[in-house]
């Protein structure tokens, strides 16, 4: 990002009143600042502590000044992941394909798998209840 503001904010922040307007924000200082990822800590509480944490540094004006805009570039958001779980997702050669195909093969691969579990289930009731 760019330079420390190095100085107070005009608007100081407020841990528990600014918390909402103020997650992307605190996504990027634990990304950033402390090697965290946001869904990564354990409890509300964490979460708190370091919004927490979080606030003291922006009332100290110790933060870089993309901080005290009220958007962060996107560029900034998407490199604050905010979990460090990566996701294995396999898809076929069709879901691959660009454009619509892939999205509407797996709808329709969904919705023959829900359809086949609820005939299933059917079969199943119709079968215990004629005994």
């Amino acid at each position: 990002m760019g330079p420390i503001l190095g100085k107070a904010p005009e608007e100081l922040l407020d841990a528990d009143r600014d918390y909402y307007a103020y997650h992307q924000h605190l996504w990027v200082y634990l990304y950033r600042k402390e090697g965290l990822a946001f869904n990564d800590l354990p409890s509300t509480e964490a979460t708190r502590q370091a919004f927490e944490r979080f606030v003291q540094q922006y009332n100290a004006g110790a933060l870089e000044k993309e901080y005290y805009q009220t958007q962060l570039p996107p560029a900034v958001l998407d490199e604050a992941k905010t979990t460090r779980h990566t996701w294995s997702f396999v898809a076929t050669q069709q879901q691959q394909e660009p454009g619509l195909g892939g999205g509407v093969a797996l709808l329709e691969e969904h919705d023959s798998n829900l359809l086949r579990a609820v005939q299933a289930s059917v079969r199943k009731e119709t079968t215990a209840s004629s005994k």
